[in-house]
């Protein structure tokens, strides 16, 4: 099951997959209202979800990024963006669509409903060439606007994918690598990491997003284009990841 957790006074929402086996949990309690609480860098939201079966779930101390968890004390659901760890034991019980740094468009306090997802249709070309290529796909708000959100892992690393179709073009955004400090050691190191995938890569390439994090992006001149594209950020994601010794 797809959860959306939305910010109407925002315009923001995050998507998040749920495992199948625990939609019988979830789905009686669709929707409720909660608040955003943040701790170090963890997003979390209370919720009315009691899960009975803990022992067939897989409880950690160490996060996997992209992974969503249960904490037990607090029947609440988490999201972890950063380099921080759960405060005692979560249990995983799916993992995240939208890209887990979209958590730091919540303050802590906001209001926050969460409800079953449903695909923007509009978007279902798109969409399906992404399920193809293996990935999970959503539509959540940004800024009041539906975009896509699509994530899969590969080779257990997360990848989450932002996707916007402009009339000249469309743009291809993967999640966050690293905040770029504009420091020489930093700016040194990345530009090696450009280089290395401009001589390589048609469509991807390292970048910037608004928030000044590390991303790759990619674009695509037309729809036929978007599968290479994608398969290309994928890979290069991966690289990055690598030269950068982070994986």
């Amino acid at each position: 099951m797809i959860l959306e957790v939305l910010c109407k006074d925002k315009g923001y929402s995050m998507t998040l997959c749920i495992h199948s086996k625990l939609d019988k949990y979830v789905a009686g309690c669709l929707p409720f209202n909660t608040k955003a609480r943040f701790w170090k860098e963890e997003l979390y939201f209370e919720t009315p979800i009691t899960i009975m079966e803990l022992k067939g779930l897989k409880g950690v101390s160490v996060i996997d990024y992209g992974k969503l968890y249960y904490w037990p004390p607090g029947r609440a659901l988490c999201i972890f963006y950063g380099l921080s760890e759960p405060y005692t034991t979560v249990y995983e019980v799916g993992y995240l669509v939208s890209n887990p740094h979209y958590s730091l468009v919540f303050e802590d306090g906001d209001e926050l409903v969460v409800q079953q997802h449903k695909l923007d249709e509009t978007y279902s070309d798109i969409a399906s060439i992404l399920q193809n290529l293996g990935f999970t796909v959503t539509t959540p708000l940004q800024d009041g606007i539906r975009v896509i959100a699509a994530c899969k892992f590969i080779d257990n690393v997360y990848l989450s994918v932002n996707i916007y179709r402009e009339d000249y073009g469309i743009h291809i955004e993967s999640n966050p690598i690293l905040k770029y400090d504009r420091l020489y050691p930093t700016l040194k190191t990345l530009r090696r990491v450009k280089k290395t995938l401009r001589n390589k890569y048609r469509f991807a390439r390292l970048d910037l997003n608004e928030d000044d994090y590390t991303v790759v992006t990619a674009i695509a001149d037309n729809i036929n284009e978007l599968s290479k594209a994608i398969r290309e950020v994928e890979e290069a994601y991966t690289e990055t990841l690598n030269l950068l010794e982070l994986e």
